[in-house]
């Protein structure tokens, strides 16, 4: 019963979201919103400004589509701005990788609070990634719909 309702509190955190730092390859490190939307299965995330989005542009991402979650800075995102990047610690960092076969896109992130919330991110994340490609196709299609809308 305490794992139910230990996993309930991980849920409703992912679902209220946390404040991180977003590392690209071709634009400055920026501040984002990053939360899981349950009823469709997508991780979104808002632009605050920096690094060259419009204030309040939303990405998503399906969990379906994700490929694999790192935790650290094991990705070339991390290399481009060294005096951005040594402000956060590796245990501070994960790596989200998503997208089709053909063409992936990664998320290089830094939780702004502590390492035990990257750690819960990141096992919420597989635990919600590993559900949502188990679930049966109908129930993938009415998420879908449910998104669409």
């Amino acid at each position: 019963m305490a794992d139910i309702v230990k996993a309930h509190g991980v849920l409703l955190t992912l679902e209220r979201g946390t404040q991180m730092v977003l590392f690209s390859r071709t634009k400055r490190p920026e501040e984002i919103w990053i939360q899981v939307k349950l009823e469709t299965r997508e991780l979104v995330w808002w632009h605050k400004g920096g690094g060259g989005a419009k204030p309040g542009a939303k990405s998503k991402a399906d969990l379906r589509l994700i490929q694999e979650i790192r935790s650290g800075k094991n990705s070339r995102e991390f290399e481009r701005s060294y005096e951005d990047v040594v402000k956060h610690d590796s245990s501070q960092c994960m790596v989200v990788i998503y997208g089709n076969s053909f063409k992936l896109k990664s998320l290089a992130l830094a939780v702004l609070t502590t390492s035990t919330d990257r750690d819960m991110w990141i096992k919420g994340l597989r635990e919600l990634v590993d559900d949502t490609k188990k679930a049966s196709h109908p129930v993938q299609i009415d998420k879908g719909l449910k998104g669409a809308g």
